[in-house]
């Protein structure tokens, strides 16, 4: 994990950015201020469905859809192009919907026909045996369903992120992420030391550790692909719940969070050994949910490194 320390306000640090650097930031952050302004304003389907349905046509023609092409080719070679070519509009249309519903979060919670939730058993048990979870998710449908599902059940979850390179844009991103509950860290020393005290308070933390990030090299969807095992690490170091969670979109704005059994520390195993076993399976958990809906992963990462 790695990056600056968490901001203590809105208010982002000095930049020592060239002026003109500086000003195509503050307009980049003024462009993601109206946008999220806009969102607020449209009721949460109009919102959801209108940036979606932009973004699904608009996508597939950009330059990036060559890396999500390159991808979805690397994997699924087998698959036909007008299939992979659906699933990268679907791609874009759930992203951009993610993200304008960052101003809805609210809403969401609060509308029971909106959020449904499966598995809550597993979160509930490792609450009750006071040592802290670690809630496993990926950019994988809309992923803040998963903080949101774990505050309705009473168990207020904590997230761990990458700061965005702008540090205007930045500072609007920590106040939306605070909607889904706290403590909002992000990845570098102090931020990890924060979350695993939180963890030892018996606290939850969410991560999305879909990222490639090297490690252990890992069979990823068939491929191998760097992967941290930090998540493992953790867990078997406090003695945290390691629990894969997914915030499935179901239709529209509406989301099935699932809560799956903890990926429990094999017996017999050095503490490293044990942690990338773990690792290996969280990412058989990923790939259950991506192979059942390849449309709700954000295939943009470069997660096998440049194809």
């Amino acid at each position: 994990m790695s990056g600056p320390a968490e901001p203590e306000s809105a208010e982002p640090p000095s930049t020592g950015l060239s002026t003109g650097r500086s000003l195509s930031r503050r307009l980049e952050a003024a462009g993601a201020w109206a946008a999220e302004r806009l969102s607020a304003a449209l009721p949460l389907d109009a919102a959801s469905g209108g940036a979606g349905r932009l973004a699904g046509f608009l996508g597939p023609i950009l330059p990036f859809d060559k890396r999500a092409r390159r991808n979805l080719d690397h994997v699924w070679p087998q698959s036909g192009s007008e299939e992979r070519r659906a699933w990268r509009r679907g791609v874009y249309d759930n992203f951009a919907r993610t993200i304008v519903e960052y101003a809805h979060l609210d809403h969401i919670a609060a509308d029971p026909d909106r959020l449904t939730i499966e598995g809550a058993e597993h979160l509930l048990a490792a609450k009750a045996a006071g040592k802290g979870a670690i809630l496993a998710t990926a950019h994988f449908g809309q992923w803040e369903a998963v903080r949101l599902a774990a505050r309705r059940l009473g168990w207020e979850s904590g997230l761990i992120y990458r700061r965005f390179n702008n540090p205007y844009v930045d500072a609007r991103a920590l106040r939306l992420a605070r909607t889904g509950g706290e403590p909002v860290v992000t990845r570098g020393a102090s931020g990890l030391l924060r979350f695993v005290r939180h963890l030892k308070r018996g606290g939850a933390m969410t991560i999305l550790a879909d990222h490639r990030m090297e490690g252990l090299r890992a069979p990823f969807l068939g491929r191998e692909a760097a992967t941290s095992t930090a998540a493992a690490e953790i867990a078997l170091a406090t003695g945290a719940a390691l629990l894969p969670a997914r915030g499935e979109r179901l239709k529209g704005a509406r989301f099935r969070v699932v809560f799956e059994p903890p990926i429990l520390p094999p017996e017999g195993l050095a503490p490293q050994e044990a942690a990338q076993e773990m690792t290996r399976g969280l990412n058989a958990r990923y790939e259950a949910w991506i192979k059942a809906a390849p449309e709700q992963w954000f295939w943009l990462h470069r997660r096998w490194g440049r194809l």
